[in-house]
């Protein structure tokens, strides 16, 4: 089984893309800060929930998202708009046709073979969170409230 493509979203230069690989060979060309790196970080995360050696969830830093998504999000508190904090999405899609399939993804394929990784507010926070944003606590995305699912 290879992995057809790869989607990532609010993930460090990557805000909202989808990779097409080849099941042979793929090669990543661009200038420096492009986006080459996050490309095969995004692989790790996916493939064995690590990055860089260590667990992924244990390593969330706000700097994580992109500059956007971030800048937008810190915004809309600073407005006082109640806003759902953003996430970061990963999703790999493979060939094959094992058993666990269907179409539970963010591209909305029918029967797509793949897995999710994705890091959002813990629901168990939800209430905390919503506390801190109306006490004006919230300065920055609240990672401390997050978790990866």
């Amino acid at each position: 089984m290879t992995i057809d493509k790869i989607v990532v979203r609010n993930y460090k230069l990557l805000e909202n893309a989808v990779i097409k690989l080849n099941p042979d060979v793929n090669i990543f060309i661009g200038d420096n800060d492009s986006g080459k790196t996050t490309i095969l970080e995004a692989l790790s995360i996916l493939t064995t929930g690590k990055l860089n050696g260590y667990a992924f969830g244990r390593q969330l830093k706000a700097n994580m998202f992109t500059s956007t998504v971030r800048t937008d999000y810190i915004e809309s508190i600073r407005h006082g708009e109640e806003i759902s904090p953003p996430e970061i999405i990963f999703e790999a899609y493979y060939d094959g046709d094992p058993i666990y399939k269907g179409s539970n993804n963010t591209l909305s394929e029918p029967e797509a073979i793949g897995i999710n990784i994705t890091v959002r507010i813990a629901e168990k926070n939800t209430e905390l969170y919503k506390h801190m944003v109306k006490d004006g606590d919230i300065q920055d995305i609240p990672i401390e409230l997050y978790t990866m699912i």
